[in-house]
């Protein structure tokens, strides 16, 4: 009797012991993307979060990487392996009515390495899937859909909200064509697998922003209907940006998209930094941005979705901007589009202040010279026209550009 109760005493302290104190809490997943990285490549993520692979195992694919918060380095683990993943876990306060304030421990991100190493040096990529969840932090209003299940008929339009809509068609087997799509204008198609996610994710407001998450949890098939089952469907409020462009989108056939617009809303002028965006509905090896028939941005491994960069300052005059994608090793431009850039109100005021104050100037140098005089004006009248062109040279400085 007594060595049973000393087995049971022990098996009672190992998984007492095995146990952790406290479990870490996983929340409703907020953003799913797999991608290829490369050295001192930045990943924006959901609420401010990002990180910077710092380098990569060129024979294991394994990562360093820095974990950052609103530009603010965390103190976090730093390496991705293969049979390891990073993951990041955050302690937040939870107000319980009977207990008081609790601390809970939530998992936040989790990014984890397929040991697929690709290319050498400077182009060396490893491919990595990303993970974030919900703490607590996430604004529910900001959603159509979140943490949804639904049943999606085969080969049948289904409206999610908003304008969006998903459609399965052509299974087979284990496989299945996903199709997202915006006011019935196509966003990114791909074949599923089960147990899959399908994401569209777009980083147009700086940060990355999923717009559409769904698991692909099973297929079911009768004699006379096939209907697929999807759990934690995420559908974010559009979230497009507001640019008062200069000229109208541009929208091609074959689902690309150019937008050209200021930061602030207004009217581009010369001088000013452009916002380019632009979407591609499905993958491509690399895309390029042109002005002018200079590169002006180079993305990598591209994903259908929206995507947006900046270009130099702007000269007065007419400018060429084209998208080109890259696809084994094949150039297409997917999308162009011109711009007509105006001199600004301030450079234009300013040049005609100083032509008309050295006119002036030279009229109160001496009446002599028959080219330093104005014909039909006094010396008064000299003089008054040059304390307007002094006023016009202090004002138009500080006049803010429409």
């Amino acid at each position: 009797m007594r060595y049973i109760n000393f087995v049971v005493l022990c098996i009672c302290l190992a998984c007492s012991l095995s146990a952790p104190a406290n479990a870490v809490e996983i929340g409703s997943i907020i953003h799913y993307s797999e991608q290829e990285v490369r050295i001192n490549e930045i990943i924006y993520l959901e609420q401010g979060y990002s990180f910077v692979v710092r380098d990569i195992n060129s024979n294991s694919g394994d990562l360093w990487l820095d974990l950052y918060l609103n530009g603010s380095k965390l103190d976090s683990d730093n390496f991705v392996k293969e049979s390891s993943p990073l993951e990041y876990i955050k302690t937040v306060e939870i107000e319980d009515d009977d207990e008081g304030d609790v601390e809970e421990e939530h998992l936040v991100i989790r990014v984890s390495s397929f040991g697929d190493v690709d290319g050498s040096g400077s182009d060396m990529t490893s491919r990595i899937k990303i993970e974030q969840f919900d703490h607590g932090e996430t604004e529910k209003d900001d959603y159509v859909l979140f943490d949804h299940s639904m049943t999606v008929d085969v080969e049948k339009s289904q409206s999610l909200g908003a304008g969006y809509s998903l459609e399965f068609s052509d299974m087979d087997d284990d496989v299945i064509l996903l199709k997202f799509s915006k006011d019935k204008e196509l966003l990114k198609e791909e074949e599923i697998e089960e147990g899959e996610y399908f994401y569209y994710t777009t980083d147009a407001t700086d940060n990355i922003e999923t717009v559409f998450l769904g698991k692909v949890n099973n297929f079911f098939v009768t004699s006379d209907s096939e209907m697929v089952f999807m759990e934690h469907v995420t559908l974010k409020k559009d979230i497009s940006l507001d640019l008062a462009s200069n000229n109208d989108a541009v929208v091609e056939d074959n689902g690309t998209s150019l937008v050209v617009g200021s930061s602030d809303g207004s009217k581009l002028e010369e001088g000013n930094v452009a916002i380019i965006q632009y979407s591609v509905p499905e993958s491509f090896s690399s895309i390029r941005v042109l002005m002018n028939g200079d590169v002006i941005d180079t993305r990598y491994n591209v994903g259908a979705g929206a995507y947006s960069t900046v270009s130099g300052k702007l000269s007065a005059g007419e400018h060429e901007l084209s998208v080109v994608g890259v696809f084994d090793e094949l150039e297409q431009t997917l999308v162009s589009k011109k711009i007509i850039i105006e001199a600004s109100l301030r450079d234009s005021l300013s040049s005609s202040a100083k032509g008309l104050a050295e006119s002036a100037g030279d009229a109160l140098n001496g009446s002599d010279s028959p080219d330093s005089t104005i014909p039909g004006m006094s010396d008064s009248t000299v003089i008054v026209v040059l304390l307007c062109v002094i006023l016009i040279l202090i004002i138009a400085p500080r006049k803010k550009s429409n």
